[in-house]
């Protein structure tokens, strides 16, 4: 189904493009099919790729089953079928994490390819735009063709790339639980390992520990485990040198789950660290804007200005960010 949406879309750029031949100067046409070239060329080939690794996730079986406590017994008295099965059960959540760890790098590199996409995009409606300043004997033609871009396109785009980011979260957070299933269990069965084995799993520890942590935060969510997922967000954050984009990611956490009020007690944490910085409240007041939670999202903003050292700026920031959103709701 979302592939049938966002190959709408792409239909739609190719009658945008389409429908201005012919209806403006050949220098503005060059321009609009020089932005406009690269998306439709490109789009399809993203949204094939990405949906395939979205729908490998779903084969995947459920850590929930697995037992991190596994103890084998004394050496007498050792079973050595349930060692055997043990052992099979280590190398295929090894393989597992391996083919994790290459969806998660190819998702990566779609997402990268859906930014520079919605770039192209917004650089066309701004074309558009000018088109329509220049030419007003075709600002028919023009403004639908803007409206369906603004409208349609780029807020189905917005949101599939807004998919792709959660999944992308989804599968570094499978790949951390089974890094730490593989690390925890690799010291009781290291006689039957060989030595290689040790020493990758070793790395990956030292490398992915705040990994863990995140992976982990999002696992307590499964069990409604609250206090304990928003304990292991601030040991993430602070393991990574409280940067921005960690705070704005931990908050995504409480913010997927409806649990606003950790993400609230998040950002007041972020604010104290970086109280100049606008894109940590963003997130949290777009999503309550989002849902008509208006008073909710006041009040984010107010925390944030408050904590501003230059407030009266802050506050025309903010007034800025709404006139802009209502815009374009009025628009659309």
């Amino acid at each position: 189904m979302a592939f049938e949406v966002l190959n709408q879309q792409m239909r739609a750029l190719n009658t945008i493009a389409g429908s201005l031949t012919g209806q403006v100067t050949s220098f503005h046409m060059g321009l609009l099919q020089s932005q406009l070239g690269s998306p439709l060329l490109s789009g399809q080939l993203v949204l094939v790729d990405a949906l395939k690794l979205m729908a490998i996730i779903e084969l995947l079986p459920d850590m929930q089953g697995y037992d991190f406590d596994i103890y084998i017994g004394s050496m007498e008295r050792l079973d050595f079928r349930e060692t055997e099965r043990i052992l099979t059960q280590l190398d295929k959540t090894a393989q597992e994490l391996i083919q994790i760890e290459e969806v998660i790098r190819n998702l990566e590199q779609i997402i990268s390819q859906m930014n520079m996409l919605l770039g192209q995009l917004a650089m066309a409606a701004e074309q558009l735009t000018q088109i329509s300043q220049a030419f007003q004997q075709e600002s028919s033609t023009v403004s639908n063709s803007l409206s369906q871009l603004q409208a349609g396109i780029l807020p189905q785009l917005y949101d599939f790339r807004t998919t792709l980011t959660g999944l992308l979260e989804r599968y570094r957070a499978e790949a951390n639980i089974r890094a730490y299933f593989l690390y925890t269990n690799h010291r009781r069965f290291k006689p039957f390992l060989p030595l290689s084995y040790g020493t990758k799993l070793k790395r990956q520890k030292e490398e992915g520990e705040a990994g863990v942590l995140f992976g982990l935060a999002r696992l307590q969510t499964e069990f409604g485990r609250w206090g304990r997922m928003h304990r292991l967000l601030l040991r993430y954050v602070e393991r990574q040198g409280k940067r921005v984009e960690d705070y704005v990611r931990a908050m995504s956490v409480p913010i997927n789950r409806g649990k606003f009020s950790f993400a609230l007690k998040l950002l007041e944490e972020a604010i104290k660290e970086h109280p100049t910085e606008i894109a940590i409240p963003r997130q949290l007041a777009d999503m309550f804007a989002k849902r008509g939670m208006t008073e909710q999202e006041d009040a984010v903003w107010e925390m944030w200005c408050e904590a501003h050292p230059k407030s009266a700026q802050a506050r025309q920031e903010v007034e800025k960010l709404k006139a802009t959103r209502e815009q374009g709701e009025e628009t659309a």
